[in-house]
C-alpha cells in the first residue's frame, strides 16, 4: 500500500507507535526515523549514534522511542521533538535488541557481550545485568505482566527471567541454530521463538516445555510477532517470505511471498493482520543472497571469511567470524586458539558490527 523511501542502507527494525499514527524505523545508515503513517512521509530524522540502529522501541505512552546500536549504546528520544535525551552506556558489544517494559518504567536491553541489561528509564542508570547465555542476545521480550523478561541467543537457547530479581527462570532448549527472534503471546501463556534452523516454536511459559515446531521456511527465520488477539503469529524469513501461523494449532494459513528481486530486498514487517509493510533499499539479490550466508551457521564460511579478513589485517571481522565459528565447534582447539590471539590484538572496550562480507 505504501512504500517509504528515505534511508540509504539497509532498514532493520520497525515498529508502530502506540497511537498507530507514527512509525520508527532504524537502520545501518545509523539514522532513526519517524514517519507520518497517514502521508507515508518523514516526519524526523534521529541523528546520534555511529554505529549501525539495530533496533526500536516505543515506550508505552509513545512519548519516547528507544534504539539500540553496534556503537554499543542506547539512546532514548523525544518523539515530538525528535532530541536525544538520555544515552546508555554500559554494554561492551553491539546492542542487538530493545524493548520497553508495559508500565515504561524498564527498558530491556539484549547486546552481542551476551548479557541482557535492565534500565531504569528515568535515570538511565543500569540497574540490573543479567548472564547466563553464551552467545549475543539478539532479542528480548517482555510479558504482558511485566514480570517475565524473555532473551534469544545465538547460544540456541531461550531464556526467561525473573524481572524483579533477574533469576533466570528456565532456558528453553530445542532449537538447533541461532535464536533471533522471540515474542510473547497477547495472553502470557505462550512464547514464539524464530531461529536460523528454519523453525518457529512456541513454547509453554509456565513449564518451558516446548508445544510445537512450525516448519515451512526454507531459511532463517528473523522476526516472529503476534496479532493483537493472538490469533495469528506473523514470521518473517531471509527465503524471502512472511507466513501467517493460526495458534495454537500451529497451521500456516498464508504465505506472502516478497516481489522479484530488482524491486525490493525482501525484508517484510506485519503491523497488523490485515497489512504488510516493506520498507527497504532495493539491494540486488546477491546482496541479498550474502546477508543470508552471513547469518547461516555455516562452518565453512565462517573459516574462509576469518582467513580472508586476516590476510586483510581486517582483526575485527576475522574475530567475528572466528567466534561464530567457536560456536559452531566448541571441541575445536585450533579455532580456540586462534580467537585468543586474534582478540588479543584488539581493544577490548572497541567493537565493530557483523562485517558487510564479500
Amino acid at each position: 500500500v505504501r512504500e517509504l523511501k528515505g534511508h540509504t542502507d539497509t532498514v532493520g527494525s520497525v515498529l508502530w507507535s502506540p497511537d498507530g499514527r507514527t512509525l520508527a524505523s532504524g537502520s545501518w545508515d545509523m539514522t532513526v526515523r519517524l514517519w507520518d503513517a497517514a502521508k507515508g512521509q518523514s516526519a524526523r530524522e534521529l541523528e546520534g549514534h555511529t554505529r549501525e540502529v539495530w533496533n526500536v522501541s516505543w515506550s508505552p505512552d509513545g512519548r519516547t522511542l528507544a534504539s539500540g546500536s553496534a556503537d554499543m549504546t542506547v539512546r532514548l528520544w523525544d518523539a515530538a521533538t525528535g532530541q536525544s535525551v538520555r544515552e546508555l552506556k554500559g554494554h561492551t558489544r553491539e546492542v542487538m535488541s530493545v524493548s520497553w517494559s508495559p508500565d515504561g518504567r524498564t527498558l530491556a536491553s539484549g547486546s552481542a557481550d551476551k548479557t541482557v541489561r535492565l534500565w531504569d528509564a528515568a535515570t538511565g542508570q543500569s540497574v540490573r545485568e543479567l548472564k547466563g547465555h553464551t552467545d549475543t542476545v539478539g532479542s528480548v521480550s517482555w510479558s504482558p505482566d511485566g514480570r517475565t523478561l524473555a532473551s534469544g541467543s545465538w547460544d540456541m537457547t531461550v531464556r526467561l527471567w525473573d524481572a524483579a530479581t533477574g533469576e533466570s527462570l528456565r532456558e528453553l532448549k530445542g532449537h538447533t541454530e541461532f535464536v533471533h527472534s522471540v515474542s510473547w503471546c497477547p495472553d502470557g501463556r505462550t512464547l514464539a521463538s524464530g531461529s536460523g534452523d528454519k523453525t518457529v516454536r512456541l513454547w509453554d511459559a509456565a513449564t518451558g516445555q516446548s508445544l510445537r515446531g512450525l516448519t515451512g521456511h526454507t531459511s532463517v527465520v528473523i522476526s516472529v510477532s503476534w496479532s493483537p488477539d493472538g490469533r495469528t503469529l506473523a514470521t518473517g524469513s531471509y527465503d524471502k517470505t512472511v507466513r501467517l501461523w493460526e495458534a495454537p494449532e500451529g497451521q500456516s494459513v498464508e504465505r506472502l511471498d516478497r516481489e522479484p528481486p530488482e524491486k525490493d530486498s525482501g525484508f517484510y514487517y506485519i503491523p497488523d493482520r490485515k497489512s504488510v509493510l516493506k520498507i527497504s533499499k532495493t539491494v540486488p539479490p546477491a546482496e541479498v543472497e550474502r546477508r543470508q550466508r552471513i547469518l547461516a551457521p555455516k562452518p565453512e564460511y565462517h573459516r574462509e571469511q576469518a582467513a580472508l579478513c586476516e590476510k586483510d589485517e581486517q582483526w575485527f571481522a576475522a574475530a567475528w567470524h572466528l567466534r561464530r565459528l567457536a560456536t559452531l565447534e566448541p571441541a575445536n582447539a585450533e579455532v580456540a586458539a586462534k580467537l585468543k590471539v586474534m582478540e588479543a590484538k584488539l581493544n577490548p572496550r572497541e567493537t565493530a558490527p557483523p562485517p558487510r562480507m564479500r
